[in-house]
């Protein structure tokens, strides 16, 4: 069966009225919808932080002099007032993750997850010498000036960036400076 733009531009054409104006209606509710459910997740992350700032609710540890000093992730369930919100770090297999969500039920590093977690261990505990390249990782936070090696080779970060697999130095090249 083969599409017919003619057939299906006559036939959108004959849509009644009333039916394309109950349509823009349904858009227009599911986008309040949608809003309203964004306003609600940002009241009930804000009430969270207050809860943990006056010592309700059990806080994260947001500064540590180890990686292992961070508190250690453990999975919230469906618990929301245990769920990371955006900015708190975490510890898991052996590197510090910074979620970028708010109710983040998402395990640090889990294949999937790159948009959930950020690995910011380099960032927070760099290598001893600051010129010595780290082997390179996907889904980590990069700053200009960083070395890292790939392949092999060694390459520079031009500007701050965080590598979402496949963003390896070859890949997003406009990121990376090979030396």
């Amino acid at each position: 069966m083969s599409f017919d733009f003619d057939d299906w531009k006559n036939n959108l054409v004959n849509i009644p009225t009333e039916k394309l104006t109950d349509a823009r209606m349904a858009v227009r509710e599911e986008q309040k919808s949608r809003e309203a459910k964004v306003i609600v997740g940002d009241q009930m992350a804000g009430m969270i932080r207050q809860l943990r700032e006056n010592g309700t609710l059990p806080a994260p540890v947001g500064d540590a002099e180890t990686p292992e000093g961070y508190s250690e992730w453990v999975s919230p369930g469906v618990d929301q007032t245990k769920m990371p919100l955006r900015g708190d770090r975490f510890y898991h297999n052996g590197k510090v993750w910074e979620s970028l969500v708010d109710f983040n039920s998402w395990e640090p590093g889990a294949e999937g997850t790159w948009s959930a977690w950020s690995d910011i261990t380099v960032i927070l505990f760099p290598p001893a010498e600051d010129d010595e390249p780290v082997e390179y990782a996907d889904g980590q936070q990069y700053t200009a000036g960083q070395r890292v090696i790939f392949n092999g080779d060694v390459y520079e970060c031009v500007n701050d960036h965080y590598a979402a697999p496949g963003w390896t130095p070859v890949n997003a090249y406009a990121n990376w400076q090979k030396q």
